[in-house]
């Protein structure tokens, strides 16, 4: 279903006219009918504010629409793929001989598991790819193996450190959404592009 449908749809769901709804996150009500109809897309400070007005998930409005969005982005990325890739994904957790040792909730036994699922996903797809875990205690060992960088959400609050010390590599934060979810397709697609 079309974006314009679906802000449409939650807007009459939720009993609201366009006056009403252009006055409360302050557009035209001809902006907010092009919208409606398919003519423009909203920013996203508006759909945020769409969300919250219609007191549902940003997901559910624009469910659909995300794919659509994802695939126009990321549509040719694993056929891009120049040469074999190594990936890491670091989390927290570990000991000096570089094994990773299981901790918390999304640490090292959701890293573990993603990244055994991207394996599976990239033989599947026949895709050039392996991907192995690592633990922040030797990252700056283990990073230098690695082609692509991929940091456990944990990791955010030490993101823009390591990616200056791994500035000849792609350094990508995964959300906390796709780690905790295990969503190997969009994980995939953010390493490689």
């Amino acid at each position: 279903m079309e974006i314009g449908k679906k802000i449409k749809e939650a807007r009459l769901k939720a009993g609201l006219t366009q006056d009403q709804v252009s006055e409360a996150i302050q557009v035209s009500r001809q902006t907010l009918s092009n919208w409606e109809n398919g003519r423009y897309y909203p920013d996203i400070a508006s759909v945020i504010k769409l969300s919250d007005l219609y007191k549902i998930s940003l997901d559910e409005l624009l469910k659909g629409e995300k794919m659509k969005l994802n695939q126009e982005v990321n549509d040719n990325v694993f056929e891009q793929l120049d040469g074999h890739k190594d990936i890491i994904i670091f989390s927290f957790g570990g000991n000096p001989n570089g094994s990773a040792i299981q901790v918390g909730d999304f640490g090292t036994p959701y890293a573990t598991k993603l990244a055994a699922r991207m394996n599976k996903y990239a033989k599947k797809n026949k895709l050039d790819i392996k991907v192995d875990i690592g633990s922040y205690i030797n990252l700056d060992k283990r990073g230098k193996e690695a082609d692509i960088i991929l940091l456990s959400p944990e990791l955010h609050a030490q993101y823009e450190e390591i990616k200056n010390m791994f500035s000849d590599k792609k350094v990508r934060l995964i959300a906390m959404r796709d780690f905790g979810l295990l969503n190997v397709e969009s994980i995939l697609k953010q390493a490689l592009s």
